[in-house]
Order: C-alpha cells, then sequence, then structure tokens
C-alpha cells in the first residue's frame, strides 16, 4: 500500500469512527408536514440506496405501503403513489429524473445534506422547478472526493429517516441503540480476498441490495445480491467451478436463519468456499443496522489489506456519459 492509499484509508476509517458520536449529536433541520402517506415511492441513487431501502423497510414493518423504485424508473414512467420520497447526498444530476416527475404526486420530499437554500440552488442549476416540497437536512461531513462515504448516507439513514417517521406519527429510531451498536461491534478477523455474492432472505433483501452495492464500491469487484434459497436455484452453479468464494449472509438469529445458514455452508464447503454471516438479533434494533454495523467494518478490514485508493480509483471521471444523463437530456434539440 503506498502513502496515497494509506493517507485515504486512515481518512475513510477515522470518519467512520466519529459516525456513533455524530448520530447521537446531529441536529436536523426540516420543513414536514404531520400526516404520513396513504403510499410512497422512495428512490437513491449510489450511496443514497442505503437511507433509501432502510427507509423502505421500516416503512413496510410499520405496515405503511412504501417501494423502493430505482431511479431509472423516472425515466420511462413515474410510479404511482401518494408521497415521492428521494435521498440524495448532494442532488446529484441524475436526481433530476425523479423530480422532475413531481407532478405525479401530492407530495414530495428531499432529505439530504444541503439545507433549505443551497437546495433551492441546485434544484435552480439542475432545471428543475418545483413550487412545495418538504425537506430534511442532515448535517454530513463532506465526503465527495470519496468513492466510498461511510458517514453520510449512514447519517440519513439514522437521524435523517427517523426523523421523518417520527414527524409522520410513526415510532423514532433508537438512535442510542444504534450507535452503540456501531460504537462496539464485534471486529473482524480473518479477512480473504475472494469473490463475493450477498445473500439474504425476505424482507431483507433490499438492504442486501444496497449493501452489496456498498461493497462493489468499496471492493472494486462485482458482488452480486442473491436471494439466499435462491442461492440453490443458480447463484451456487455459478460459483462453482470459481478457485474461492465466499457468500456474505445476512440472516436472522432464529431457528429458521441458523437453517438457512446451514444449508449454505453444506454446499460451500466440500468446495473449500466460505461462508461469512451477519446476524440481525431480536432485541429490538431494525435489522439493517444490526447488520450495516458489522458489514461496513468487514470492508474496511478489506480495504486496509488490499490498499484500493477511494480518492483516486481506476476509471474515476469516465463515468460522465451516464452520470450527467439529465443534462444531456436538458440540452438536447
Amino acid at each position: 500500500m503506498n502513502e496515497s492509499q494509506q493517507g485515504t484509508l486512515s481518512k475513510v476509517s477515522a470518519l467512520w469512527r466519529t459516525l456513533p458520536s455524530l448520530i447521537r449529536t446531529a441536529e436536523v433541520h426540516a420543513t414536514l408536514r404531520g400526516s404520513n402517506p396513504q403510499a410512497c415511492v422512495v428512490t437513491g441513487l449510489g450511496g443514497s440506496e442505503w437511507p433509501s431501502r432502510v427507509f423502505e423497510w421500516l416503512m413496510r414493518s410499520r405496515g405503511k405501503a412504501c417501494e423502493f423504485v430505482p431511479l431509472s424508473r423516472f425515466v420511462t414512467d413515474a410510479p404511482a403513489a401518494d408521497t415521492l420520497v428521494v435521498f440524495s447526498q448532494y442532488l446529484s444530476n441524475n436526481v433530476a429524473f425523479a423530480l422532475r416527475a413531481a407532478k405525479n404526486y401530492h407530495r414530495v420530499l428531499i432529505v439530504s445534506a444541503l439545507d433549505d437554500v443551497c437546495c433551492r440552488e441546485r434544484l435552480a442549476a439542475l432545471g428543475v422547478a418545483l413550487p412545495t416540497f418538504e425537506w430534511v437536512t442532515v448535517p454530513t461531513p463532506d465526503e465527495r472526493s470519496f468513492l466510498f462515504r461511510p458517514v453520510g448516507p449512514a447519517l440519513m439513514a439514522t437521524v435523517g429517516v427517523s426523523r421523518v417517521l417520527e414527524s409522520w406519527g410513526l415510532d423514532a429510531l433508537p438512535l442510542a441503540a444504534i450507535a452503540d451498536a456501531y460504537e462496539y461491534a464485534e471486529q473482524v478477523n480473518n479477512i480473504d480476498h475472494v469473490s463475493n455474492a450477498v445473500l439474504s432472505l425476505g424482507r431483507d433483501s433490499g438492504v442486501a441490495a444496497a449493501l452489496a452495492w456498498k461493497a462493489n464500491e468499496a471492493l472494486g469487484q462485482p458482488v452480486p445480491s442473491w436471494d439466499a434459497v435462491g442461492f440453490a436455484h443458480g447463484g451456487f452453479q455459478a460459483i462453482f467451478e470459481a478457485p474461492t468464494f465466499e457468500a456474505l449472509l445476512l440472516l436472522p438469529e432464529t431457528t429458521c436463519g441458523r437453517m438457512i445458514e446451514s444449508g449454505v455452508r453444506s454446499m460451500l464447503g466440500p468446495r473449500h468456499h466460505t461462508v461469512r454471516t451477519f446476524t440481525s438479533k431480536e432485541n429490538g434494533l431494525p435489522a439493517p443496522f444490526a447488520y450495516d454495523a458489522t458489514f461496513t467494518p468487514y470492508l474496511l478490514a478489506r480495504l486496509e489489506s488490499t490498499g484500493r485508493d477511494l480518492e483516486a480509483w481506476p476509471g474515476k471521471g469516465c463515468d460522465g456519459a451516464m452520470y450527467n444523463l439529465t443534462k444531456l437530456d436538458r440540452d438536447a434539440p
């Protein structure tokens, strides 16, 4: 690992260690209506997919209609709902696809790191006119130079989401317990540099997809997200002849979860593949945070031994054609 790589990793790791304190002390600013919607759709890109998926998981766990949709859905047709919720730390260019569809919704909520004034300035720069919208500002460290952002999305998923839930008359998040989970998570050991896939069950599939995306960015390799039961119906065959592979299991600590883990291990063991399990215990801590409290340290431990530079990664600056689609769309003749 060269000096530049070590310096970047040190900065990213130091930021991660501040997360528990920031969760405990963050001052969130918002303009929110008091009533919760009948149904909402939520979207977010890149790192902002994490708070979007967490929001969907939590809303559904409270019996509310909520669906995560990829932002590309708005390129073709806006999904039906009462409320549109957009998570974007700095309102990246392609977010305009969703916000231009605001006329299809009774309410639009933007959760970002931008205050009201900066949010409106950014919307104007994107060519988006929103006569009215609700907003939540979650102050975050400036991580724009990093491909993998350890703190901003996590803060939006905790204090930002909690503020929305509470405003809508739903149970707020146990922020103190979540901060403790991040602070006192067990150390990650026995790191292997192998190909991975994230496997999950049922309603955890959304947060699993977001964690897999986080792994894509951090590790610089494709990390698919598969259903754990479906793994035996194709995924296992896809990795069967791989020289090395490790399944990253997100599982509830229940009899069912242990049965699934045993089954996956029985398939992978004879091929000398491995399994790493991240559990959500039945202790009142919402599953997404129980998983992430050990999953992100796992990624940081992988980075520590590989030296991947998250400030000067291969391919940096080569994504302009797709990263600026809304600008091309607006400027097209």
